[in-house]
């Protein structure tokens, strides 16, 4: 096993298909902990694999059951945390700019001094393509007042500052902005499947070593399990 930061594997781990082991998380005044352990083998590593998909020829496994080790993955400081039981984890992926740090945010607020198209407005926000923002996020975390109800203050996370000012700028709004929000602290959001997620000064991973045994490759006809699973790899 060797402790390393997230970004170092985090190319090599991703759609996992892994068995869930456990979670545990306690949030404290002095900085609280949080971890979760999965069980799994990254047949995509297996050097045979490797040298089928380069060549273009068939591939497959029989079972690799004894290839499975446990991974950790370690908050270092949590700040917030949703984890529940399950029986698999099948994605995993490590966000920095995602909104559900929006709520740990400073609030900024953006004047507009002119009535304006509400869905211009939304539809300009999303063609900026902020990352992993849906057009629900937006709606929840953006205070809108009845456009033509302007002058109005328009309050929202400081993330969203910058990209309210640039879509006011190309719709022709005029707007004023007393100061830019201070910067966000930085964190990081680790997505479980989508549902479960730590938010966390950063992540640590207990890699362990894994074998990769020649008869555990069985071309396709005699061994499929893995067969097509080839989804970020």
């Amino acid at each position: 096993m060797a402790w390393t930061n997230y970004r170092n594997v985090a190319e090599r781990f991703g759609h996992i298909d892994a068995e869930f082991v456990k979670s545990a998380g306690l949030l404290s005044s002095d900085g609280g902990t949080a971890e979760l352990v999965v069980r799994f083998y990254p047949w995509w590593e297996h050097p045979q694999y490797l040298s089928a998909r380069e060549r273009g020829e068939d591939w497959g496994f029989s079972s690799y059951e004894a290839g499975k080790r446990e991974l950790t993955v370690r908050a270092i400081q949590p700040w917030a945390l949703r984890l529940s039981p399950r029986q698999e984890v099948v994605d995993w992926r490590f966000e920095e700019d995602h909104p559900l740090l929006w709520d740990f945010a400073e609030q900024s607020t953006v004047f507009v001094n002119a009535s304006f198209d509400r869905g211009a407005f939304f539809h300009g926000l999303m063609g900026l393509a902020l990352p992993n923002v849906s057009e629900g996020d937006l709606l929840s975390y953006i205070h809108l007042p009845d456009p033509s109800m302007a002058p109005m203050g328009l309050t929202m996370p400081a993330q969203l500052h910058e990209p309210v000012l640039t879509v006011f700028h190309r719709l022709g709004v005029p707007v004023f902005s007393p100061g830019s929000p201070r910067a966000p602290d930085p964190a990081v959001v680790f997505l479980i499947d989508g549902d479960d997620y730590i938010i966390a000064d950063d992540f640590e991973v207990d890699v362990p070593e894994f074998t990769h045994e020649p008869d555990w490759f069985q071309p396709a006809g005699r061994g499929d399990e893995a067969k097509g699973s080839t989804s970020n790899r």
